[in-house]
């Protein structure tokens, strides 16, 4: 692989200028690509793709200080996605990659977005829509300039440990984050999603839960939300009929 790293900001230009749209082995190899299983004819048409997420891309700190790697890889089930990396173009600064596949068949949604701070086993962020990936990209990239500690990295292993300890699954567990100190993985055990919320303070728990379900690892407090009990609903009293009457 050449190793000429073109920043963001210059990748960006180079596609609207269209240096990227044969599918010549030295334009593939600038565009970013240095690993496929489909053929070679066919990166140009999947770069359109990737590309989506790249042209987005506005936050100055990763247009100025990343370069970008494709990869086309093949799935267990013999289906072939893409991956576009983020790669910080200062090797002492990659813990701050990050990389995004599209319709990974080992993942949920149709845009898995993966990060070193969260790790490669379950992206920090999924959707289905690319404005909403893009949102969070341009989002995160000051947490990655000024190398902030996020909570969740920690909320995450609290949750993987919970599952491991409380639940008895085995093995590595895929701890997928859903919002706000709100975690989910399918059990090994049986099949299921479970919804997982790890938190700090006992006010983010949901109002049903029961504290003896809590388990506290450290400073966080980790809870099964499948486990709360079911708010009832009000069961109106039977009416009492006297003379044919209802009242």
């Amino acid at each position: 692989m050449n190793e000429e790293r073109v920043p963001v900001r210059q990748w960006q230009a180079l596609y609207r200028t269209g240096a990227f749209y044969t599918s010549e082995y030295s334009a593939m190899e600038k565009a970013g690509w240095y690993n496929w299983n489909c053929s070679s004819e066919s990166l140009a048409e999947r770069l359109k793709n990737l590309a989506n997420v790249v042209m987005g891309v506005t936050h100055p700190f990763i247009l100025d200080h990343y370069f970008i790697l494709c990869r086309n890889l093949s799935s267990r089930f013999d289906k072939l996605y893409d991956e576009v990396g983020f790669v910080p173009l200062v090797e002492e600064e990659q813990r701050k990659c990050f990389w995004i596949t599209l319709d990974d068949p080992y993942h949920r949604k149709k845009w898995s977005l993966f990060t070193g701070r969260y790790g490669d086993d379950a992206p920090e962020f999924d959707c289905g829509d690319i404005q909403t990936l893009l949102q969070y990209i341009n989002r995160i990239a000051s947490e990655l300039e000024q190398d902030l500690m996020v909570p969740f990295v920690q909320e995450k292993r609290a949750a993987a440990r919970y599952a491991h300890r409380f639940r008895g699954e085995p093995g590595e567990v895929r701890i997928y984050r859903n919002g706000e100190h709100q975690y989910s993985y399918r059990s090994k055990l049986d099949g299921q999603e479970h919804t997982i919320i790890v938190t700090a303070d006992l006010k983010d728990t949901p109002p049903s839960f029961i504290l003896g379900q809590v388990e506290r690892y450290g400073e966080l407090y980790v809870f099964g939300a499948e486990l709360s009990i079911p708010e009832k609903t009000p069961v109106r009293p039977k009416t009492v009929q006297r003379g044919g009457r209802e009242r």
